[in-house]
Order: C-alpha cells, then sequence, then structure tokens
C-alpha cells in the first residue's frame, strides 16, 4: 500500500545521533555528544521537504509537573495584554513554542523528571543534563539536533526509537 503522508525529514547527522542514544543508553554511559544536521536543513517540528508546516506553535504541553515548573521558570513569559487592569490577577503562565526555542541549555539532575514530552519542542537546545532522574523515554528528544551534550546517566531509559 502507497502511503501518501509526509515524513519527517531526517538528516543523516540525526539518525547517527539516535543509534548513538540507543547504543550509550543501554550500556549505562554518562554523555553523548550530538552532531546538527546542515544549515540547509529545515531542523525539527518541519514535516518534509517541501513542507513548511511548524509542528511545535503556541502553547506547548508539558505533562510532567516537575519539568513544566523548571521550563516556566527558565522560559521567558510573554507580555500581559496592555488592557489588563491594575487589579487583575497575573495571567497564568505558559510555555510558549516561539520562547522554548530560544533555550539554550538545561541541567536538572536528580529532580524525579519521568516524562520528556514538550521538549522536542525546545529545539533551540544545545546542552541537557538529565542526570539521576527516572527517565524511561527519550523519543522527545531524537530530533533535537542541535544538541552538543547530553547527560542521561542513572535513569531507567527503557524506549528509543530509531
Amino acid at each position: 500500500m502507497n502511503d501518501s503522508r509526509p515524513r519527517p525529514r531526517q538528516c543523516p547527522a540525526a539518525a547517527r545521533a539516535r543509534r548513538r542514544v540507543a547504543t550509550l543508553a543501554g550500556l549505562g554511559l554518562a554523555s553523548l555528544l550530538v552532531p546538527a544536521c546542515a544549515a540547509d536543513s529545515p531542523g525539527p517540528g518541519f514535516l518534509a521537504d517541501g513542507d513548511q508546516i511548524e509542528l511545535c506553535q503556541g502553547e506547548i504541553e508539558v505533562p510532567d509537573p516537575v519539568l513544566r515548573e523548571l521550563l516556566l521558570d527558565l522560559v521567558p513569559q510573554p507580555a500581559p495584554p496592555p488592557d489588563l487592569p491594575d487589579d487583575a490577577p497575573p495571567p497564568e503562565r505558559v510555555i510558549l513554542a516561539e520562547k522554548l526555542r530560544t533555550l539554550r541549555g538545561l541541567n536538572a539532575p536528580g529532580r524525579g523528571i519521568t516524562d520528556l514530552t514538550g521538549l522536542e519542542c525546545a529545539q533551540g537546545l544545545t546542552s541537557l543534563g538529565l542526570a539521576d532522574n527516572a527517565i524511561t523515554d527519550v523519543t522527545p528528544l531524537l530530533d533535537l539536533t542541535g544538541l552538543r551534550q547530553l547527560e542521561l546517566s542513572s535513569n531507567q531509559i527503557t524506549d528509543v526509537r530509531a
């Protein structure tokens, strides 16, 4: 059967990085240097070569409460509406894709983080330290091709999709 759905664009560096993450995670090794794709590659979050549809838009859901609070503290918040009355409660804090993309590094060892969902939209990350958490699935990290340093030691990684 011919599947006409667009497939995610993958660069060779990202494929190699996924294989290395799987191998090193299985061996319990501490860190990994991950190469980025070439500059002409549209990067993660796009569907295919001709498509320029951004997948990470608007408010990003981060189900892990610890990771969510950490990101809310690190990612710049949007400005409140100009017509907000002075006595109004502050707007609810949110994680916006455009702001999450500006995050370059995150170091959160030993925080009890279990779910990395939402980090797939942190496309500007170059360094990520998540040692000594309770992470089992690193799938949200697989398309973060700009990562140069990745620390995942002392986790229970069980699911790495190639």
